[in-house]
C-alpha cells in the first residue's frame, strides 16, 4: 500500500467530536452478555460471602433440562435461591426454564431471573446488604 493510500485509510478511521453520540445506560446494558452478567454475580457473591454452586455447562450434559445456572447459599441467614442468569436486555427463558421456575416457586423456593441487579435486590431482602 502506498504512503498516500495509508494516509487516506487512516483519515477515514479518525472520528470527529460531531461523529460521536451519547451512549445511554440502556445501550450499555444491552451490550452486556449473559456470561459477563454471571461473572458480575460471582464477584458480588464472593465479596459478600455468599456460596455459589454452578450448574452452567458449556457442553451437553445429563443434568435436568431447564435447571438454573446457579444456586446461591447464605448459611448465616438460612437463605438460598436459584438464579437463572440472563443478560440485562434481551434475555429470554426457555419453556423448560419457565417450568423449573414454576416448580421451584410452588415448593416455596426463591427463584431469581436476571443477574446482578436481581441478586442485589434479593441480598437486600434477606438482610445481607443494608441500605
Amino acid at each position: 500500500m502506498s504512503h498516500r493510500k495509508r494516509a487516506l485509510a487512516k483519515k477515514r478511521h479518525t472520528l470527529r467530536a460531531s461523529d460521536l453520540h451519547e451512549v445511554s445506560v440502556e445501550d450499555l446494558r444491552a451490550s452486556v452478555l449473559e456470561a459477563e452478567e454471571q461473572r458480575r454475580v460471582w464477584r458480588l457473591c464472593g465479596q459478600l460471602g455468599v456460596e455459589v454452586v454452578s450448574f452452567s455447562q458449556p457442553r451437553a450434559t445429563m443434568q435436568t433440562i431447564g435447571i438454573p445456572d446457579l444456586k446461591l447459599y447464605i448459611p448465616r441467614k438460612g437463605a438460598t435461591a436459584w438464579l437463572e442468569c440472563k443478560r440485562p436486555v434481551g434475555g429470554v427463558q426457555s419453556d423448560a426454564q419457565q417450568h423449573f421456575q414454576a416448580m421451584a416457586e410452588e415448593c416455596g423456593e426463591t427463584y431469581l431471573l436476571g443477574g446482578y441487579e436481581e441478586v442485589m435486590g434479593w441480598l437486600r431482602t434477606v438482610g445481607v446488604i443494608v441500605t
